[in-house]
C-alpha cells in the first residue's frame, strides 16, 4: 500500500543488495509472496532484506538493479508472526517456512557477553522466510536489521540495554565480515529450527496405542462378563434358562454361579475388573488414616502441579518480561514458587510409611531376615513402581511426540528422543546419575523415582538393623540424616550453587546424598509412631493449638523465604533470567541444607499431632474423605501431568504472557486431566499389576 510506496525509493538499493546476497549464497530464492497484511502492510512488514545494514554488503552488491518481483516478505521480529506466516502459506505461498531462532549463551573466548541471557529466556525470535534461505543469510536478516535490533532492544529493561547493544554490535561485526569469512557466525551459538516439526506415526505409536486399547478391552470384558454372570444367576432363582424352543434346562443357578466363581477367582482377567478396581479406589481403609498422610500427599501433588504449570512456561519464554516479573513478585505467587518443599513432603511421607509398615512385617517373620528377604523386598518394590512407570515412559516417548506440532515442537521431539537412548536408565532407577546432564535425561522429572528406590535400599538396611537393635537402627538413620545435611552444605559451597543455577540440578538437586534427610527423618518418625507412645499423647486444646500453630507458621515462613529468592534477587526484569542473589554462597548453602531440615521437622511435628488426635482443624482438613482416593492416584498424576504440560506449551505458537487467570486455568486443566488419566491407569495398569503380583506370591488379601 501507501507505506510501501513511501519507502520504495529510499530503500530500493538496499533491497537489491539483499536480494543479490541471497542469490549468491542460496543459489537464488523464488520470491512471489505478496504482502498479506490486510491493513496495507503498515504492520512494519518489509521486503526481504530491506533493512540489512549497508556495512554488510560490498560496493558492487549495492548497485545491482532491483528484480521484477521483489515482494518477498519478512515477518515482524517476534513469535506472534507465526499465524500470519501460516495464513500466507494457506493462500498459495507454499515457499514460506516459519523459523525460530534461539540465541544461546556462548562458551567461546570471544563471547563473554553471551554467557548471560539478556532480555529474554534464551533470546528467541521468530521469522517467516522463504524455503532454502542459507542459515547465515537468515541470521543476517534476523539479527542485523534495524527493525530486528529495535524490537530486540525494546524487550530489554533499561539496566540491560547497554549490554544488549554491545551484544548486537558483536553480532553485526561478525555479519559484516561474512563475505570475507564465511564462518563469521560460528561462535554466536545461534540455533535455528524451521517448520512445524510434525512427526510421522510409525511402529512405536501404533504399538503403544494398541496396548492401551487392549488394556481397555480387558477391563471392559471382565466387567461385562461379571455383570452377565450376576444377571443370569438372578434369573436362575425363579426359572430355568432354556434354548432351542424346548423346556430343557441348559444352565442352572449353580452352573452360573460356578462360571462367575471361575471368572472372579481363577483367571487373571479378574484383576482388570473395572467395577472392582473402581470400588477399591474409592473405598476407605482405616490403615490409611495415619496422620492424614493421604491429605499431605494429595495437597503436595496439587502444589507441585501448580508450580510446574508456571515453571514449564519458562521453557517457552515470555512475551512480556515485565509481566513475568510482576507475576513472580505478587504475594499469591509465593506458594507456587516454594513448591520444591513439596518433593521433600513426598520423601518424608515415603520414609515414614516404609518404617511404619516394614517394622510390623519384619517382626511377623519366623526368623531374622537375610539376603533372600532383602532381595524379595527389593523385587517387590521394583515391581510396584515399574509397570505404570514403563507404560507412561513409552507413551511419552512414542505417542506424546506425535500428539501435536508447531514452531516449538522441536523441543518436544528433542526431549522425547532422549528416552530412546536412556529408557534403560529409568527402568533401572539410576537416571539421576546416567546421563549426567539433567536436560539429557529421559522424563527428566522422574529423578524422584530414582531417589525413592535408592532410599528404599537404605531403608531396608536400616530396618533390618532396627529389628536386631532398635537403638542401632535409629542411630544409623540419624547419622544418615546428619551426613546428608553436611554433604548438601559442602556441595552448595563448593559449586556456589546460589550463583551457578545451571549446576544446581546436576550437582545437587537430584542426588540421593543431598536429598536423603527428609526420607531418613521419616524413617525415624515411623519407628517412633510404631514402637513408642507418641500416638497416645493427649494435649490440652490450647497447647495442641499452639503446637500446631507453630508448625504451620514455620512452614509458611520457609515458603516466604523460598519465594523471596525468586522474587527479590533477579538481576533482570525477566523472571527466567539468571538468578542474582545478594546472599553469599555460605548463606545460600546454609538455607538450602538447614531450611529443608526445618521444613521436614515442622512437617513431622504436624504429623505427630495429627496421629495422636491433637491435630485440630489441620487434621480435619487433611483427613477429608476425598484425600484418600487422591492419595492413591498421586503416583500416576506425578508421572502424567508433566507430559500434558509439555504437550500444551510446546504446541504453542506464541510466547507466554504471565497473568494469574491464565496460569490458574492451565493449573486446573493440568490437575484435572492428570488425575483423570491417573484414574484410568490406576484401574487398568497400576492396581491390576499390583494385585496380580501379590496374588502370585500369596500376599494378596483382597482377592
Amino acid at each position: 500500500g501507501g507505506e510501501r510506496a513511501r519507502m520504495g525509493p529510499m530503500l530500493r538499493p538496499t533491497v537489491a543488495a539483499a536480494v543479490a546476497v541471497l542469490a549468491a549464497a542460496a543459489g537464488g530464492v523464488r520470491g512471489e509472496v505478496a504482502c498479506f497484511d490486510v491493513a496495507g502492510c503498515s504492520d512494519y512488514y518489509v521486503w526481504l532484506g530491506v533493512n540489512v545494514i549497508a556495512e554488510s554488503l560490498t560496493p558492487s552488491e549495492k548497485g545491482i538493479p532491483l528484480p521484477d518481483t521483489p515482494n518477498i516478505t519478512l515477518s515482524e521480529n517476534n513469535l506472534m508472526s507465526f499465524a500470519k506466516c501460516q495464513h500466507a502459506k494457506n493462500y498459495g505461498h507454499q515457499d514460506l517456512q516459519y523459523c525460530v531462532y534461539t540465541m544461546k549463551p556462548s562458551t567461546d573466548s570471544v563471547g563473554q557477553l553471551f554467557t548471560e541471557t539478556l532480555c529474554e529466556s534464551e533470546n528467541e525470535f521468530g521469522h517467516c522466510l522463504p524455503n532454502g534461505v542459507d542459515f547465515k543469510i537468515s541470521e543476517m536478516l534476523v539479527f542485523n536489521t534495524s527493525d530486528g535490533r529495535t524490537e530486540y532492544l525494546d524487550r530489554c529493561p533499561p539496566a540491560d540495554r547497554a549490554k544488549a547493544e554491545k551484544k548486537l554490535e558483536y553480532v553485526g561485526d561478525a555479519i559484516s565480515n561474512m563475505t570475507e569469512n564465511r564462518n563469521g557466525l560460528v561462535n554466536l551459538a545461534v540455533e535455528r529450527q524451521c517448520g512445524l516439526h510434525t512427526q510421522p506415526i510409525n511402529t512405536g505409536p501404533i504399538v503403544m496405542i494398541s496396548i492401551t486399547v487392549f488394556l481397555m478391552f480387558l477391563g471392559a470384558t471382565s466387567s461385562l462378563l461379571e455383570y452377565l454372570a450376576q444377571l443370569r444367576a438372578l434369573e436362575a432363582d425363579d426359572r430355568s434358562i432354556t434354548g432351542g424352543g424346548e423346556d430343557v434346562p441348559l444352565l442352572t443357578k449353580s452352573d452360573v454361579s460356578g462360571f462367575a466363581s471361575v471368572l472372579n477367582q481363577k483367571t487373571p482377567l479378574r484383576y482388570f475388573n473395572l467395577h472392582a478396581n473402581l470400588g477399591e479406589l474409592f473405598s476407605s481403609s482405616g490403615a490409611r488414616s495415619l496422620g492424614g498422610l493421604d491429605g499431605l500427599k494429595g495437597f503436595s501433588m496439587l502444589w507441585i502441579i501448580l508450580a510446574h504449570a508456571s515453571l514449564f512456561a519458562t521453557f517457552l519464554g515470555t512475551g512480556d518480561p515485565a509481566a513475568g516479573k510482576n507475576f513472580v513478585q505478587q504475594t499469591n505467587s509465593y506458594f507456587a514458587y516454594s513448591a520444591t518443599f513439596g518433593v521433600d513432603t513426598f520423601f518424608f511421607v515415603s520414609g515414614l510409611l516404609t518404617a511404619y509398615v516394614l517394622s510390623s512385617k519384619l517382626r511377623k517373620m519366623k526368623k531374622q531376615p537375610g539376603l533372600g528377604k532383602f532381595l524379595l523386598f527389593m523385587a517387590l518394590r521394583w515391581l510396584r513402581l515399574t509397570p505404570l512407570f514403563a507404560y507412561v515412559l513409552f507413551m511419552y516417548t512414542y505417542v506424546a511426540s506425535v500428539a501435536a506440532d508447531g514452531p516449538f515442537w522441536y523441543k518436544m521431539v528433542d526431549e522425547t528422543s532422549h528416552c530412546k537412548y536412556y529408557w534403560w536408565s529409568n527402568l533401572l532407577y539410576v537416571n539421576n546419575f546416567v546421563p549426567s546432564e539433567y536436560h539429557n535425561q529421559c522424563m527428566a522429572w522422574s529423578w524422584y523415582l530414582a531417589n525413592d528406590l535408592q532410599f528404599y535400599v537404605v531403608a531396608l538396611i536400616v530396618m533390618f538393623l532396627y529389628l536386631r537393635s532398635p537403638r542401632a537402627g535409629a542411630a544409623l538413620a540419624a547419622l544418615l540424616t546428619t551426613l546428608s545435611v553436611i554433604i548438601g552444605y559442602v556441595l552448595a559451597v563448593q559449586y556456589d550453587l546460589g550463583a551457578n543455577s545451571g549446576t544446581y540440578q546436576n550437582a545437587y538437586y537430584d542426588k540421593p546424598y543431598t536429598r536423603m534427610a527428609p526420607y531418613t527423618l521419616g524413617l525415624l518418625l515411623g519407628m517412633a509412631l510404631r514402637d513408642t507412645n507418641l500416638k497416645r499423647i493427649r494435649l490440652s486444646t490450647p497447647v495442641a493449638f499452639l503446637a500446631q500453630f507453630f508448625c504451620v507458621s514455620m512452614i509458611v515462613f520457609l515458603f516466604y523465604i523460598q519465594a523471596q529468592r525468586y522474587n527479590l534477587n533477579f538481576g533482570y526484569d525477566n523472571p527466567m533470567a539468571k538468578l542474582k542473589s545478594d546472599w553469599t554462597k555460605y548463606d545460600y548453602a546454609a538455607y538450602n541444607s538447614f531450611g529443608r531440615l526445618a521444613f521436614v521437622l515442622a512437617l513431622g511435628g504436624m504429623c505427630v499431632l495429627n496421629a495422636s488426635g491433637n491435630g485440630g482443624i489441620v487434621y480435619a482438613f487433611l483427613s477429608l474423605p476425598f484425600w484418600e482416593p487422591m492419595g492413591k492416584l498421586t503416583f500416576g498424576a506425578y508421572l502424567i501431568h508433566p507430559v500434558l504440560l509439555r504437550i500444551y506449551y510446546y504446541s504453542e505458537v506464541e510466547l507466554i504472557y504471565f497473568n494469574h487467570i491464565n496460569q490458574t486455568v492451565i493449573f486446573v486443566a493440568a490437575a484435572a486431566l492428570g488425575y483423570g488419566l491417573s484414574m484410568v491407569t490406576y484401574v487398568l495398569i497400576e492396581l491390576p499389576c499390583d494385585s496380580g503380583i501379590k496374588s502370585m506370591l500369596g500376599l494378596n488379601k483382597r482377592r
